[in-house]
């Protein structure tokens, strides 16, 4: 009887071992994790460059034009393809004087390259509705720079002979517009 309770002690006692040996504690925990993306939109015209001055100081300028450069003065942000439109809220004015601010041209160009966008140069319009696009990329911009360049060198001459001196203001939008 002691062999018969052996035999069957043994199995059990090396069940026991191998179940004790091969048994792991184990917990987990699932966490559902979610990133949100929405719509983000963003242009600012950098530092000094929200201010941009043509002078007329020497008989050359009234017969050529004159042009200034702003390096990266405009910088846009967008998580989606976009558009950048120039328009003035009206004429170049000094008191009752006018310029037509159309005789004022404004070109982007690319602080550093990007095949995704597209720039054109525009005689600057007068309203909202008459915006015109300087600047449309296909792709979003996590940081795009533009400097901008401000000419009247293909202006008439005429607007700006016979003119009181001074300075003729108007104010400059720029908007960027997601499709």
């Amino acid at each position: 009887m002691k062999n018969a309770m052996q035999r069957a002690i043994l199995p059990a006692l090396i069940f026991t071992c191998f179940s004790f040996f091969s048994t792991q504690a184990q917990s987990t925990a699932n966490v559902t994790l979610n990133v949100v993306l929405q719509n983000a939109a963003s242009i600012v015209i950098n530092g000094a460059n929200n201010v941009a001055t043509l002078t007329y100081a020497a008989p050359a300028d009234y017969t050529n034009g004159v042009s200034l450069d702003q390096a990266a003065a405009l910088t846009t942000i967008s998580n989606q393809p976009y558009s950048v439109t120039v328009y003035a809220s009206g004429e170049l004015t000094n008191g009752t004087n006018t310029i037509p601010v159309g005789d004022v041209t404004v070109t982007p160009s690319l602080a550093s390259a990007n095949t995704d966008i597209t720039l054109t140069g525009v005689a600057i319009p007068v309203g909202t509705a008459s915006a015109a696009n300087i600047i449309v990329s296909t792709a979003g911009t996590a940081s795009q720079d533009f400097n901008l360049n401000y000419s009247t060198e293909a202006a008439p001459t005429a607007d700006f002979i016979n003119k009181p001196t001074g300075t003729y203001t108007t104010t400059l939008t720029y908007t960027l517009t997601n499709p």
